[in-house]
């Protein structure tokens, strides 16, 4: 299984053509849905005025301080697929991505995971 994270990004680069960073990184993943109390005031508005879909995820500002994504990012995230940068998370939160679903149960249940990331386009 480790052997097959090491060659995501070659894969990536093979189908896409535009890799943008080929570095592997470990991140906290969570989910969340457009429940009251997970969102703020507009929870079907993503921080930059993006509508929240399926294939959103929210980052947390750390990351987006160090330059590792930025709205609109595509990111592969291994074992959960391919999605777009479209949301940021409270400040608290550190080194993490969550993972928009509509279904509030369905994020409930996805609870914490460790996962891998590449990101396909900055």
């Amino acid at each position: 299984m480790k052997k097959l994270i090491f060659f995501i990004p070659v894969i990536l680069f093979l189908v896409t053509g535009n890799l943008a960073s080929s570095q592997i990184k470990g991140v906290r993943l969570t989910a969340y849905s457009n429940e009251v109390g997970q969102t703020d005031s507009t929870p079907n508005i993503a921080a930059w005025n993006n509508p929240v879909t399926e294939g959103t995820i929210a980052v947390s500002r750390d990351m987006l301080k160090l330059g590792f994504v930025r709205n609109g990012s595509i990111v592969y995230i291994h074992g959960h697929g391919i999605f777009r940068v479209n949301d940021t998370m409270a400040a608290r939160k550190r080194t993490q991505f969550d993972i928009f679903y509509f279904d509030n149960q369905r994020a409930i249940r996805f609870a914490v995971q460790y996962s891998y990331y590449v990101v396909i386009r900055y």
